[in-house]
Order: structure tokens, then sequence, then C-alpha cells
């Protein structure tokens, strides 16, 4: 009896061992389960993570131009060019900024070939206080808050046909932020700081940014790009 006892004890003691055993293999499968799912998770977590940095660089790239265009409203563009220079320029600023834009057609066609024609022209027009009779059609200027302006310099100011843009719309232009470009065929501190004075004068109720001057050999994207978040930042 004591015998068959001790077997039944041993065997007791051997079942709960192997119960004890096969429960602890168990476990540590279901860990190694739990971390191996765990570890894929958190890969994909910093897949998804870098993913989505991706994606947001992108958003933010495109952010980047819409911000210029919404951080204070829409923005327009409007210039005048009469030999394509200033005009060349106005397109990879409204490419940049990805702005609307106008380009101003008077109704006096100036000659492009004959600089002192130009000039004497605009002196009669100063002397007699007329403006450019101008024939574009102009969008709504009360949806945009940046008006963004160009222009080449003649006879040291801003070319007539801006001015006369100036002049009919100030009303309109009253309380935006006017932002001037300009071109010129040798840097003149004088003329840009004269086209400043005038705009400020024809418009003297905006608030004038700083502008781009640049000659007409010198109009590189990136000197544009960093004007541009100068005065129309991206946030």
């Amino acid at each position: 009896m004591k015998v068959i006892s001790k077997n039944s004890t041993l065997r007791r003691m051997l079942a709960t061992l192997l119960v004890i055993v096969t429960a602890t293999i168990l476990v540590s499968c279901s860990q190694a389960q739990k971390t191996n799912h765990q570890g894929t998770t958190t890969h994909g977590s910093k897949a998804t993570k870098v993913k989505n940095t991706t994606t947001a660089k992108r958003t933010t790239g495109r952010k980047q131009v819409d911000t210029k265009i919404n951080d204070y409203g829409k923005t327009l563009l409007v210039y005048y060019s009469l030999t394509d220079t200033t005009a060349k320029l106005a397109q990879k600023i409204q490419r940049e900024s990805g702005s609307d834009s106008v380009r101003l057609q008077p109704e006096h066609a100036y000659p492009t070939t004959d600089n002192d024609a130009v000039n004497a022209w605009v002196k009669l027009q100063q002397r007699d206080q007329r403006a450019d009779q101008l024939t574009n059609t102009l969008p709504d200027l009360s949806q945009y808050q940046s008006i963004i302006i160009g222009f080449p310099i003649w006879s040291g100011d801003v070319a007539y046909p801006l001015q006369s843009f100036l002049m009919q719309n100030a009303a309109a232009l009253a309380g935006k932020r006017l932002v001037p470009f300009s071109t010129s065929a040798q840097a003149d501190a004088t003329a840009v700081k004269q086209t400043r004075q005038t705009i400020q004068q024809l418009v003297p109720d905006s608030q004038i940014m700083t502008g781009l001057d640049l000659t007409s050999s010198v109009a590189s994207a990136n000197r544009i790009d960093r004007w541009l978040q100068r005065v129309l930042p991206a946030q």
C-alpha cells in the first residue's frame, strides 16, 4: 500500500510538473508572439510616420504656394512690360506666388525701339497730367489684399502705364499691401527710391512692402523666391 501511495504521489507530482512546464511554454510562446506583433506594429507606425511626414512635406510644399495667396487674402499681380523684360520676370513671380495676373495694355502704343520717344511722350503725359487709357478689364480688386505691381523704370520713375493703373484705382487700392518689383538697364538706387515715393504719393493709404529691383540681366528664381518669402511669407 505504501508503494502504491508513493507511486501515485510521484505520478501526481510529474503531472503537476508537466502542467507547469506546458503552461510556461505556452506563456513564453504567447509573449514571443506578442513581442513580434508589437515589433511589426512599431515598424508599421514608423513607416506610417515616415510616410505621413513625406506627405506633410509635400502638403507643406503645396501650402507654401497657397499660403502666399491666402495669408493676406488673395494676391493679384499687375504689371506693365514694353519689351517683355518685365513680363519674363512677372511670369516667374506668378509661378512662384501662385497669384492671379494682369498685364496692362495702354490704348496708346509706346514705341518699342526708341527710348527717347518713350521718354518724350511720358514727359508730355506728366506735364498735362494725362493718364494712359488702359484697355484691360480688371478683376474686382476688393477680393485681393496683396497687389504685386511690376514695371520697368522709365526716366528714373515708375513706367507711366503702371502709374496710370495706380491713379485710376487709388480708392480701390487703399488699405492694401502693394508689393513692387521693377526692372532697369542698370542699378540706380536714386531711381528706385523715386519709384517708392511715386507709389506712396499715388496710393497714400496703401502699405508699401519691400520691393524687388533687378537689372535686365539678373532675375534668378532663388532671389525671387527669397523675396516672396519676405513679403508673402508662408506659415
